[in-house]
């Protein structure tokens, strides 16, 4: 019966496990300002001017500016560095030995006078006074630990002038989004059951066409096809005690989880209008539509020392399909042109808003090897789920400006951009995701060489304030424990508060490209 009790416990503690492990994945925030080396030397203030080939992704209309045929290779290097020093929650006044269970929405709370969020928000002494800290509700800081990586993978071919069309431009290319696609923190830190490892790629193959019907309109459409695979590891406890949070984050009872999902098909689009109705005036927009991720997915599950002293695998899965909208947004740019300079004003909208959280279907077999008191091939269903993500839209505000300081031959931009946070408000910010308003300084130049080539350089530095989360509401999750209550209520514990404490972040982009021209 225990060990039935165990493995019912391991299941349902993988299907919670498995709605954590896409949280947040593709938020505003995340895609960071932007792909292309001129566009974000500029602030990627380049709605307007989309005069280079990355005007496939920033405005499909201004692939009509290029003429014959042109080629365009960029990369970013992202240098991320997030720290996170966690704190416990104040527990003043909260009587442990003479509070009562009580049923909120459909989940058993600990004393009607007690906040759960604070009482389950106690430190782990095991934790603290193992690395020196005087104060019980502070833990050890730690800090991501990924190295600089690629990103950003631009490399697009276009034709200008296609069958001898005048202002006909038909392209192809890859774009992959700008945003920091691994996440490396200690195995054993206090940030564990949000994460220790992250991965994920995305990439959009895709194919463009564009015409210029005359100067005051011209237009574009870019068809994509989305790719995306990702995996997360993190702890997690089959049970937290009630009245002991400290027992909560004991290292002998985390279970370990990596979740593994990928989505091979997401079809979307981009449609851009230019207009350059004077001589010293260009105007632009662009659609990016949403697309839909369904990601199905593997799991592998090690129980605890607690659970399983000997250790277990659960894995073999029939299906896991994890479904989230990646939200719509519209750009738009007004631009001053001057012989040897421009300026540049866009305005970005996101439309996370829409976003009405994840869809999670899990049907998976549980195999123990060994253990006579588990059927080989049990198969466990979990029921259906849907979380709702309290997102609310940004907006992102670019300036950028090009100065021709040796005409045709040297270029040198500048630029900046403000970009709001997809968090409603503190209480869910978390080290998954974690980007709040951001402001960025960006510069770069381009040398053109020889009359055929473009070689671009651009730098971007993205700071935000420090965050302090004080009330945070994301909690361990656990399974359930069905001998509690032998009426038929299940009582749902809830596991210490994770998202407390101060988060300090910046980025660091580093961008080049070449274009060449034939």
């Amino acid at each position: 019966m225990t060990n039935t009790k165990n493995v019912c416990r391991m299941a349902w503690g993988f299907g919670i496990c498995i709605l954590l492990a896409s949280t947040n994945a593709f938020a505003a925030g995340l895609f960071y300002p932007d792909v292309g080396t001129v566009a974000l030397g500029r602030g990627s203030a380049f709605v307007a001017r989309a005069d280079d080939l990355s005007a496939f992704y920033y405005n499909p209309a201004g692939l009509s500016k290029s003429k014959g045929v042109n080629v365009l290779l960029g990369a970013n290097l992202n240098d991320l560095n997030v720290d996170f020093q966690r704190r416990g929650a104040e527990v003043e006044g909260v009587d442990q030995e003479n509070g009562e269970w009580f049923l909120l929405d459909d989940r058993y709370i600990f004393d009607d006078t007690v906040d759960p969020v604070l009482f389950y928000g106690i430190g782990n002494p095991q934790l603290d006074y193992a690395n020196g800290l005087e104060d019980p509700q502070e833990f050890r800081s730690v800090s991501q630990e990924t190295p600089i990586i690629p990103n950003a993978i631009t490399a697009i071919v276009n034709w200008g002038d296609a069958f001898g069309l005048e202002g006909l431009s038909i392209a192809g290319g890859l774009l992959a989004p700008s945003g920091y696609t691994k996440h490396r923190y200690p195995k054993e830190g206090p940030q564990r059951y949000t994460l220790y490892e992250l991965d994920s790629t995305m990439l959009f193959p895709g194919l463009g066409v564009s015409y210029a019907f005359n100067r005051y309109f011209q237009f574009g459409a870019v068809f994509l096809w989305g790719i995306m695979s990702g995996g997360k590891s993190y702890a997690s406890r089959s049970l937290t005690e009630f009245q002991d949070p400290n027992y909560n984050e004991d290292l002998a009872g985390d279970a370990w989880l990596r979740a593994s999902f990928k989505d091979m098909f997401m079809p979307t689009g981009i449609i851009g209008v230019l207009s350059n109705p004077l001589d010293w005036l260009e105007l632009g927009i662009s659609v990016h539509l949403p697309a839909k991720m369904e990601a199905e997915g593997n799991i592998e599950y090690t129980a605890s020392e607690v659970d399983y002293p000997d250790g277990a695998v659960v894995e073999g899965h029939d299906k896991v399909v994890v479904s989230q909208t990646i939200a719509m947004k519209i750009l738009s740019g007004v631009r001053y042109l001057h012989e040897y300079f421009d300026i540049e004003v866009d305005f970005i909208w996101e439309n996370w808003a829409s976003n009405n959280g994840l869809d999670l279907e899990l049907d998976f077999i549980i195999d123990r090897d060994g253990d006579p008191d588990i059927d080989p091939g049990l198969e466990v269903v979990v029921p259906d789920k849907t979380i709702p993500k309290d997102y609310q839209n940004t907006y992102s505000i670019r300036l950028g400006s090009d100065v021709e300081v040796w005409p045709e031959n040297l270029t040198l931009r500048l630029g900046g951009f403000y970009q709001s946070s997809a968090y409603v408000d503190e209480k869910t910010f978390n080290i998954d995701f974690p980007y709040w308003d951001q402001f960025g300084t960006s510069f770069g130049f381009t040398w053109h060489a020889f009359g055929m080539f473009d070689v671009s350089f651009g730098y971007l530095h993205i700071f935000q304030p420090s965050v302090t989360v004080s009330d945070g509401i994301v909690q361990q999750s656990t399974a359930l424990d069905f001998d509690l209550f032998q009426d038929g209520t299940v009582l749902v514990p809830t596991g210490n508060v994770m998202n407390n404490g101060t988060y300090d972040v910046n980025l660091n982009i580093f961008a080049m490209s070449i274009e060449g021209h034939f």
